[in-house]
């Protein structure tokens, strides 16, 4: 099973960004699923739709589900220009951790960002 990914079509800056990597995607690596034209399939796999609507989600060749970061991981892998980025990112261990410390930089330049 080759993986998919689940994108809000209603979204024009999501519908350009899958347009963007759908064309990267010449040997069709990837199915792309429009949650608004197909609430059906999300909805085969468990997925809430209003959920969907808030985090990417993709379901990798295992039928695995996956949402957020890793979604766009398994996106990047597959394509041409954005292989080096996936791994450059795959040396992080745990992406949780990751997101966190991310979350603990943007909280502080923002508290600093006040004061200047």
């Amino acid at each position: 099973m080759k993986p998919v990914i689940f994108y809000d079509g209603s979204c024009g800056l999501c519908r350009r960004e899958i347009a963007h990597y759908r064309r990267l995607d010449s040997q069709h690596r990837i199915e792309w699923v429009d949650i608004v034209a197909q609430p059906q399939r999300l909805a085969s796999v468990g997925v809430d739709y209003l959920a969907a609507m808030a985090l990417l989600h993709g379901l990798d060749e295992n039928g695995r589900l996956v949402t957020g970061v890793a979604t766009f991981m398994l996106i990047w892998q597959r394509l041409p220009g954005y292989r080096w980025l996936a791994s450059s990112l795959s040396d992080l261990t745990n992406l949780s951790e990751g997101k966190s410390v991310l979350r603990q930089f943007l909280s502080s330049f923002e508290t600093n960002s006040g004061s200047i």
